[in-house]
């Protein structure tokens, strides 16, 4: 079973797939690039580029992005979830499921409520990745992937 893991943030998104035997992590800068036809062709490059269409993944896991922040609905997270789950979607042609960040907190990290740097002292252990928060956020949802089976109610199937 081969997992992608997703981790959209700010600034740059962190790609992790996994599978039993093997794991390979980027994260891409996208503060430097501000028109959305080069933001999608960076992704799209570096998909072709480091996971190969031969090794598509059994599925996608995706963090649920927290629409409401101080009372604001945030625009740009939809506007960018929505971009790169279809943009992935398209490419892989796969089931996209999301998972609340509290969730696979609590099932990866043992606690919902850890600090945010937390993950990358998890990953630097575990798998003796160095990156940042989106990096090992994307490593922590694959893994929380690879072990769906026991945790499947903790998952909702993007349509």
């Amino acid at each position: 079973m081969k997992v992608l893991g997703i981790d959209i943030g700010t600034n740059s998104i962190g790609f992790c797939q996994m599978d039993l035997f093997n794991i390979k992590a980027f994260s891409i800068d996208l503060s430097n690039i501000k028109s959305h036809k080069a933001r999608r062709y960076e992704i799209k490059s570096r998909l072709c580029f480091d996971f190969s269409c031969e090794n598509n993944p059994d599925f996608i896991v995706v963090e649920s992005v927290r629409l409401f922040h101080h009372n604001f609905i945030n625009l740009d997270a939809i506007k960018r979830l929505g971009g790169i789950i279809y943009l992935i979607v398209d490419f892989y042609n796969c089931p996209v499921y999301q998972i609340d960040t509290r969730s696979w907190k609590k099932i990866i990290l043992g606690s919902s409520k850890v600090e945010k740097d937390y993950s990358t002292i998890y990953i630097k252990g575990k798998y003796d990745i160095i990156g940042n928060n989106d990096l090992a956020d994307s490593v922590c949802l694959a893994e929380c992937g690879m072990i769906i089976n026991h945790y499947r109610e903790k998952f909702k199937r993007i349509e």
